[in-house]
């Protein structure tokens, strides 16, 4: 995996195939996806379609890792918004079986899009709590040099 430092995840470059928005798996009484916080809150200002996008798919009670969006970039390829589930309440530290079961989907996604490069938030750390060390450590044979982790400014 690589990583960036002082980098806008949500305005990559036009060669990354698809960014990681870390949410939970809580609907709010109107059906929106809580989105509050974090990377999730920066994106749903960028996108306003995404809280409910979201709301919609965690309506099945399945949380799991979701294409949300393609982001038209014409004449370039899409940019795919995808929510990276680690947390099952906003309120809650991220479960490191959600985030180790999130990773792997999204490399199985990854390769059956054969997406070049993804970008994504050190999962489950910030507001998630976890280790960015112990992530680290545990995805190193994961995440290859097609996944860049990015820390916001």
């Amino acid at each position: 995996m690589k990583i960036l430092q002082q980098v806008d995840l949500l305005n990559p470059p036009t060669s990354v195939d698809a960014i990681c928005i870390t949410t939970n798996g809580i609907r709010k009484k109107d059906g929106n996806a809580v989105m509050g916080k974090g990377v999730a809150l920066g994106a749903a200002k960028k996108w306003p379609q995404l809280p409910q996008i979201l709301g919609t798919k965690l309506a099945g009670g399945r949380l799991r890792l979701e294409v949300l969006l393609a982001v038209s970039r014409h004449p370039n390829p899409d940019l795919f918004i995808l929510a990276l589930p680690t947390k099952r309440d906003w309120k809650d530290p991220s479960p490191w079986d959600l985030v180790m079961k999130s990773l792997a989907e999204l490399v199985h996604l990854t390769n059956g899009m054969d997406w070049k490069s993804v970008w994504l938030p050190p999962p489950g750390c910030g507001n998630g709590g976890l280790s960015w060390s112990k992530v680290a450590a545990a995805t190193k044979d994961l995440l290859n040099d097609r996944f860049t982790i990015i820390f916001r400014r």
